[in-house]
């Protein structure tokens, strides 16, 4: 798979900087979700320096051949490709030949559905005859944030044949494959899901912001009434918090907001986390201009308390908020 992405592709994958964001006393809080309980249990790993997260077991090791991990005893493999989102357009059609994926070794391979696989992308699912062996090849181009990720599982048909791999059990991690930050050795907390969000700032790994265009906000101002926000922030402390009262307290002082309203408040669980979480809406005092905000705080003794806050332009509430949930559903503690 890789030579016709590098022959499809001519730009390197560079990430761009982050951007300075300057913190208010706007201490912060966000809605809880609840996770499934597989996405809660689930262990993501990523390659060295990498975005793309993957759900493995533990039999898989990070390969010192390629991006990727593999099963010494079995010889299945993962090869992860990480690419820029431009990079998506390019490579959607390249199942559609024959002749291309032909040169790339494959037999009765055929574009199929993913179960369980939600957003941009295109699976399929192929053979390949090897000097090794038969091989089972799956294989994932998809498209989320500004990353796009190609995922190629060759498992040994051997290995199928014996019942350690399952094309269910492939089809299962691949529909969990999601982007996220490269793991931050002084990270308190990261997400599993960043939809059409960037960071726009991290501190240290313990505050950081997210907004869609990960641009450096203006000074002078609100950053929170321009664009759809989220914002962390936790404390290393592990006193216990009243969540319900620190919440609320929280609401009432955000910075530049007035005509504070409530719609909705009440005890909730992230993950392992209690906490307690207010819904409503403010009004920017400089130009009147309307937001929602989901405010959140979770007592994690003995690892401190955490706050969110995310918030939406009203007029984009109906179509931003869910990507917000989304993201605040994949929070978890670094271990």
């Amino acid at each position: 798979m890789t030579s016709f992405i590098r022959r499809s592709l001519d730009a390197p994958s560079a990430w761009s900087g982050r951007a300075f964001l300057t913190w208010s006393s706007l201490v912060v809080a966000v809605f809880a979700l609840f996770a499934p309980v597989s996405e809660a249990q689930a262990e993501f790993r990523q390659p060295q320096g990498g975005r793309i997260a993957i759900d493995l077991g533990a039999a898989f090791t990070p390969s010192d051949r390629f991006s990727g991990f593999v099963d010494k005893s079995t010889g299945a493999s993962f090869a992860v490709i990480e690419l820029p989102g431009a990079a998506y357009d390019k490579l959607k059609t390249i199942p559609d030949s024959e002749k291309a994926l032909a040169s790339e070794g494959f037999s009765g391979t055929e574009k199929t559905e993913l179960k369980g696989r939600e957003g941009t992308f295109v699976y399929l699912v192929g053979d390949q005859k090897t000097p090794a062996g038969d091989v089972t090849k799956f294989v994932l181009m998809f498209s989320e944030s500004d990353v796009t990720g190609v995922i190629v599982v060759n498992v040994p048909q051997a290995a199928m044949d014996a019942g350690t791999y399952s094309r269910e059990g492939i089809e299962t991690i691949l529909a969990s494959t999601t982007v996220r930050e490269p793991p931050d050795p002084n990270a308190l907390f990261r997400f599993g899901y960043l939809g059409p969000f960037r960071e726009a700032f991290d501190h240290g790994g313990m505050t950081k912001a997210y907004n869609l265009s990960g641009a450096q906000p203006r000074p002078g101002r609100n950053q929170l009434v321009n664009e759809p926000m989220l914002l962390v922030s936790s404390s290393i402390h592990g006193d216990a918090v009243d969540a319900k009262a620190q919440a609320d307290k929280t609401f009432k002082e955000l910075g530049g907001m007035k005509e504070r309203q409530i719609d909705d408040e009440k005890e909730v669980t992230v993950g392992d986390l209690k906490g307690y979480q207010i819904t409503g809406e403010a009004t920017d005092v400089a130009n009147g201009d309307k937001i929602a905000i989901h405010l959140v705080l979770l007592s994690g003794e003995p690892f401190g308390s955490f706050m969110f806050l995310g918030s939406v332009p009203i007029a984009d509430k109906e179509k931003m908020m869910p990507e917000v949930e989304k993201m605040i559903a994949s929070f978890e503690l670094v271990k």
